[in-house]
């Protein structure tokens, strides 16, 4: 599940630029994540922040997590623009059927090492029947910066937010 697309200016954005993480309550398609590129592609090229561009650009990895980044030392996101980078998700999601804000998932390696995406509670199920150890890679949607994802992202769940939770 580790296949990436990006768009916009990723590959410019400084490693402290701003990131939003949104995770998708389904795995989309290959058709789904094209048309999810070339949309996002379409959005993050006309976002602005009282009409100045921002420098921006978008993540999507493992066809499941979606990341949107604005460089801020180029042009600060305004509560206005943020909010119409929060409705172009919403409506990205509704034409695919998807939820981007169902906080309460968990994208993690399953027990064959594929990747699952598990409501919260029965993650926390499989923790207590011993399911899930500290080496289980999981998905960490809090990162706060580009380079926060690329280096946080993804981790074993004993370094994790969860294991603080749920130890």
């Amino acid at each position: 599940m580790g296949v990436e697309r990006t768009g916009g200016q990723w590959d410019d954005l400084r490693p402290e630029a701003r990131v939003w993480i949104y995770v998708a309550d389904r795995l989309l398609s290959e058709p789904e994540a094209a048309q999810l590129a070339e949309q996002l592609n379409g959005f993050v090229g006309g976002w602005a922040a009282h009409q100045v561009p921002l420098k921006s650009g978008w993540k999507l990895w493992g066809r499941r997590v979606l990341i949107i980044s604005v460089d801020e030392s180029v042009e600060p996101a305004s509560g206005c623009s943020i909010d119409s980078m929060t409705h172009a998700v919403r409506q990205l999601g509704a034409e695919l059927g998807v939820d981007w804000f169902n906080r309460m998932l968990v994208v993690h390696e399953d027990e064959q090492g594929e990747w699952a995406c598990t409501p919260m509670h029965a993650f926390w199920a499989m923790r207590k029947a011993g399911r899930v150890d500290d080496a289980i890679l999981v998905v960490n949607p809090l990162a706060k910066t580009k380079n926060g994802w690329e280096v946080s992202g993804i981790q074993p769940f004993g370094e994790s937010w969860h294991a603080t939770m749920w130890s």
